[in-house]
């Protein structure tokens, strides 16, 4: 069984991208000790995702890298180096209405 964001709130929204992410998310924390290439990606979720990444803290307005549909079909991907920090990675669905089973897949590399 798949995690499912059905049971979630919105609880973030920001308009980098995708406006009007107001469906369910999920938030996950991610510290980096040094800098490190980041993948992250919702291929194989069963909705039309959104990713936000989030710097320092999970709010609407901390947001600074977002992508809508740059995976396979309607998912996400963000492949870029991020420097040593705690980032929020936020799985959310693109409108009101897409939620539901996700998979987001995080990949660590050298920079």
């Amino acid at each position: 069984m798949r995690p499912d964001t059905r049971i979630n709130t919105d609880a973030v929204s920001t308009g980098l991208c995708a406006s009007g992410t107001s469906s369910p998310d999920a938030v996950f924390a991610l510290t980096l000790a040094a800098p490190t290439r980041v993948r992250m990606s919702t291929s194989g979720s069963a909705f039309d995702t959104v990713l936000h990444v989030q710097e320092s803290s999970c709010t609407s307005s901390g947001g600074f890298l977002c992508d809508d549909d740059g995976g396979p079909g309607s998912t996400s991907l963000i492949d870029m180096p991020l420097r040593a920090d705690t980032y929020f990675i936020i799985v959310d669905g693109w409108g009101a209405a897409n939620s539901g089973e996700y998979l987001l897949e995080v990949e660590l590399s050298d920079p």
